[in-house]
């Protein structure tokens, strides 16, 4: 069953609580709970001065996939690997960014926003944008891959697909689609969002969104766990796969989390027609 561990710390105070502090094991509560309609074990482990009882929370844990707090490391001896959600991921970004592009009420002949995709693999979303989008910028190093769809899009929209190889040829976009991990030396376009679904490491003063989390009133969050790590790991290992189609509600940038109407508002201020 898929389980979150946070740890709950307290300080004791006083001789007789410090005592009882070294005498006593850590506490560790165990229940079921809730999110986005799927259930979850909830594991608490409650420590004072004390470390973390590795040992008696992978016996715990068993072989199930669980999702820790960020911040929290496990040690090099303890035998657990945290699950790190990635497939919800790259479905928020492109939904954030569309969004993003219909509330910013730029007239779609002004859009000209970009991919980055190496591997040629996100012709799908390509076609997304165009549909929003006066110009769509790829940059790939598999340029063959996108011959035939540039033709087919540009016969369907009249949307150009243009294709490049370096991140220069992102400057004039004012959102970029990053579904896989990319790494440049080449500074980046200051005012462009990136809207990073998978890991990327750029130069310069660039604006990159990731850590993408749908909207979901109602649910309880157990504290110190990221929203985006808890909805993935629904997502992957919950069955809860209605989330793929929820509009994203929050990106982190730079650990700030940006609304959907903020980031609507900053494109409108950036890239609007004067």
């Amino acid at each position: 069953m898929l389980t979150m561990v946070t740890v709950q710390r307290t300080e004791p105070h006083g001789m007789g609580q410090k005592l009882l502090e070294i005498l006593r094991p850590a506490k560790v509560v165990e229940q079921i709970e809730t999110g986005a309609g799927r259930e979850y074990r909830h594991i608490t482990v409650e420590v004072g001065r004390k470390d973390i009882p590795w040992k008696k929370v992978t016996r715990l844990i068993g072989g199930d996939p669980f999702i820790l707090p960020r911040e929290i490391s496990i040690p090099p001896q303890v035998p657990l690997e945290r699950f790190v959600p990635k497939k919800l991921q790259p479905k928020l970004a492109l939904r954030m960014l569309l969004d993003c592009l219909k509330g910013s009420r730029i007239p779609p002949s002004s859009r000209i926003v970009g991919i980055i995709d190496p591997d040629g693999e996100y012709q799908a979303a390509a076609m997304s944008l165009a549909e929003q989008a006066s110009t769509v910028r790829i940059l790939t190093g598999e340029p063959e891959k996108y011959k035939v769809f540039q033709r087919q899009m540009l016969d369907l929209y009249g949307a150009p697909i243009l294709v490049g190889d370096n991140l220069s040829f992102l400057r004039d976009c004012m959102a970029v689609y990053c579904p896989a991990p990319y790494e440049s030396g080449e500074e980046a376009a200051p005012r462009g969002l990136f809207f990073a679904a998978a890991p990327l490491c750029l130069q310069g003063r660039c604006q990159i969104l990731e850590d993408f989390s749908p909207a979901c009133p109602g649910d309880t969050i157990p504290k110190g766990i990221h929203p985006a790590d808890f909805y993935g790991a629904l997502y992957e290992w919950g069955g809860a796969k209605e989330l793929e189609d929820s509009p994203a509600a929050r990106a982190d940038c730079k650990g700030r989390p940006n609304r959907l109407g903020e980031l609507c508002e900053y494109l409108r201020r950036t890239f609007g027609v004067k």
